[in-house]
């Protein structure tokens, strides 16, 4: 019968069928096992083919500056380097120290966000604390709006129960009437928490509501004339009122020796008008005494042992 010959690939002899011959089987030297030659390669030799790498060929990896501007490996777009190795709009491409291969990354800060390149956002600046951090990543207590190939509209995420940089309060929700307002304010007539990272506690500074605040002079819990402290919590005239900002305020007409209550001019108080129990029927510490009060309350006297002193009732000596 008709004999039917083939070309043996890989015997080093090039035959009209091979585009190359290079004495082997192996792919990845310039010329493959089936002995087509391999992308971005050269391969000469009327016989045995000799195949050597082309060198500024786009994708290839190694840049080459007189006709690349980057070279990343590939000839895939929207990754910084173009199919023809040209850098590609709001991109950067530099070759780090040592490598041949360019390194591409997109231009965080442009304005243009890059969600194929990792950029969770981007509002055209490289500030923190705006809610787009200078990495464009998304900052804690923001919500960004803005699709890929958009700019980026950052919003604080009120009502999230972290207060963060530019709002007022956050309780935790967008509630009316709570002291917070919907869009992060202290609402008129409360105060609440300055810290921030964390959910605000607000209350109310009315007068009346028990809470002494900055602006009031005393606040009894009512809203009662009378009684020492005024329906519009100042303190009426013939009144003494006790109690530190936040607290109840207790209101008592002053220098009523002996009712317990210590109260300007009396050194001390200690609900009775008896000599030496260390407050004088008149109000003053006793000399040999020592007596204290918490805020303008009931006076407790003691004696000073050391002081020269001698008090028969409670001293030995």
């Amino acid at each position: 019968g008709i004999s039917t010959c083939t070309a043996v690939c890989g015997d080093a002899i090039r035959l009209s069928t091979e585009e190359c011959d290079d004495g082997n089987s192996l792919s990845g030297d310039g010329c493959s096992s089936t002995c087509v030659v391999e992308r971005d390669y050269h391969c000469s030799g009327k016989y045995t083919s000799t195949c050597t790498k082309e060198a500024g060929l786009c994708g290839d990896g190694i840049l080459n500056l007189e006709l690349e501007d980057c070279d990343d490996g590939n000839v895939e777009s929207g990754d910084g380097c173009s199919p023809i190795c040209k850098i590609e709009k709001n991109w950067l491409c530099t070759l780090p120290k040592g490598e041949i291969t360019s390194q591409c990354t997109p231009v965080c800060g442009d304005g243009i966000r890059n969600a194929f390149a990792g950029e969770e956002c981007d509002d055209g600046n490289k500030d923190n604390n705006d809610g787009c951090s200078s990495e464009c990543g998304i900052e804690e207590g923001f919500a960004c709006q803005g699709e890929h190939g958009e700019v980026s509209e950052c919003t604080r995420a009120c009502g999230d129960g972290k207060r963060t940089i530019g709002e007022g309060c956050d309780d935790g929700n967008k509630e009316a009437a709570d002291g917070c307002a919907p869009d992060c304010t202290v609402e008129i007539g409360f105060t609440c928490g300055t810290g921030f990272g964390i959910k605000s506690t607000c209350r109310s500074i009315a007068c009346g509501d028990g809470y002494r605040s900055e602006n009031e002079e005393c606040d009894d819990w009512n809203l009662q004339p009378n009684d020492g402290c005024s329906p519009t919590c100042e303190i009426e005239q013939g009144f003494v009122c006790s109690g530190d900002l936040g607290r109840r305020s207790i209101c008592s007409p002053p220098g009523i020796c002996g009712d317990g209550i210590t109260n300007t001019p009396e050194e001390c108080d200690d609900g009775n008008t008896s000599n030496g129990d260390g407050c004088s029927p008149t109000c003053h510490i006793e000399a040999g005494w020592v007596c204290n009060h918490i805020n303008a309350g009931e006076s407790q006297c003691g004696t000073i042992c050391g002081d020269g002193v001698w008090v028969p009732a409670f001293e030995e000596c």
